[in-house]
């Protein structure tokens, strides 16, 4: 380069490859000198240096890590978003089973249709389609008990209805006692049923 002047030796002009920092033209520089001897009459050695710029090398490397940070940004996103992706629609068939159970009422305890379901959550709809089932019988159950002890209520019930009524004509005091004791003994009866 003209105006430039030769780079500094290396610290050990006898070694093979050296790596070291200079000044050279006012500018600090990282130099790679190398230093091959030729085996020729007289022996002859050369001296190989390149050197480059601190600065120009550290704009350098910044700009390597601001590619690659971008390109590995790029490279994560693309990723997050595969990733959104499959695991939106993986879950799509347990969402659309979730709606369907949703818009349900209270009441409709069928079985979820397997038929369209993916293999993955088939052993989670059977899950529930039995439970659903248990509870059926456990609701079909409390319905038949509730009827049953309705039933069982009413006719002590109604008996005592009927005792009150007649004891209500009853003149004779002595007849009006009995009534009464027969009513109490009815209610007796009556409360141990319901208890």
């Amino acid at each position: 380069l003209p105006g430039y002047g030769d780079l500094p030796r290396p610290p050990s002009p006898t070694k093979g490859e050296q790596y070291y920092d200079a000044t050279y033209g006012g500018d600090p520089v990282r130099v790679s000198a190398l230093v091959t001897h030729f085996p020729t009459d007289p022996p002859t050695s050369v001296l190989v240096q390149v050197a480059e710029t601190v600065g120009g090398r550290g704009s350098r490397t910044r700009e390597l890590v601001a590619r690659e940070a971008l390109a590995q940004l790029a490279v994560i996103l693309l990723a997050a978003g595969i990733l959104w992706y499959g695991v939106a629609r993986g879950l799509r068939p347990l969402t659309r089973a979730s709606d369907t159970v949703a818009q349900r009422s209270a009441d409709d305890l069928s079985p979820i249709a397997l038929a369209r379901s993916p293999a993955e959550i088939a052993p989670f709809l059977r899950a529930v389609n039995d439970l659903m089932e248990r509870l059926r019988r456990t609701i079909s159950a409390q319905r038949r008990f509730i009827a049953d002890a309705s039933h069982q209520l009413r006719t002590p019930l109604a008996v005592i209805q009927t005792k009150a009524e007649l004891a209500l004509r009853e003149e004779d005091p002595s007849a009006l006692n009995a009534s009464l004791l027969q009513l109490y003994e009815h209610s007796q009866a009556t409360t141990r049923l319901a208890n």
